[in-house]
């Protein structure tokens, strides 16, 4: 009787034991094998470095154009200048620009900002006397044509009367009224000192500003000895 009452329990353990391992065993899903990605498709995916350098060299490409691309005329030749406050710099092909002014200029070959005469005689200058030095005037063998004065003789004329004898010659000329703004051309008086009258003598003149400096329009002096005087 024990023997079988032995036997039953031994076989109910196996049948339990059986049972737990059945309930223990978890199927896990299966996980499909990832696909490995082939060069071609690495490299094109969008937010790679290559594809990020590529687009920068496609930027810096597109700065590096002519930032004013029109189409002038294979026979005419154009010039480029910005008024200078600080300093200049290059801003394209045939470019100056203004560093703290965008603006830029556009000049022809005929354009009087590039073809006039120099004044720059140290006795041209209004702070200089004449003193015993023979006068000289701006009459004979002076031309009527565009000037720029620079150098020893100052960067334009000048807008007050000057005293007498100065400039090197008898009545210094003058300039009355105001310089023209950025790319303006103006027909001004111009006045000479003698006695005491500031303008004895006068004759008209054209200023045109040249975006940094100024050119102007001279012809010969009325009388002598009269000459145009430099703001220096």
């Amino acid at each position: 009787m024990k023997i079988y009452l032995i036997a039953a329990l031994f076989l109910g353990a196996l049948v339990v034991a059986h049972s737990f391992e059945e309930d223990e065993k978890v199927e896990l899903p299966e996980v499909p094998e990832q696909e490995e990605q082939s060069d071609e498709e690495v490299n094109t995916l969008p937010g790679t470095e290559e594809d990020t350098q590529e687009s920068r060299d496609e930027e810096v490409e597109d700065e590096q154009q002519d930032p004013e691309k029109r189409a002038f005329p294979k026979n005419v030749l154009s010039y480029y200048s910005c008024f200078q406050i600080k300093r200049r710099g290059y801003c394209g092909h045939l470019f100056l620009r203004n560093l703290c002014a965008a603006t830029c200029y556009r000049f022809h070959p005929n354009d009087p900002c590039r073809k006039y005469a120099v004044l720059n005689q140290l006795n041209r200058r209004q702070s200089r006397p004449r003193g015993n030095a023979r006068p000289i005037c701006d009459q004979k063998g002076f031309a009527t044509r565009w000037y720029r004065f620079t150098g020893l003789a100052g960067r334009g004329m000048p807008t007050s009367a000057p005293p007498k004898n100065r400039c090197g010659t008898h009545a210094p000329g003058w300039m009355v009224g105001r310089y023209p703004a950025f790319g303006q051309t103006v027909t001004r008086k111009v006045c000479y000192h003698w006695g005491k009258n500031r303008c004895q003598w006068n004759n008209f003149i054209k200023v045109k500003n040249c975006v940094g400096y100024y050119v102007f329009y001279l012809r010969p002096t009325p009388v002598c000895h009269l000459r145009y005087c430099g703001n220096a």
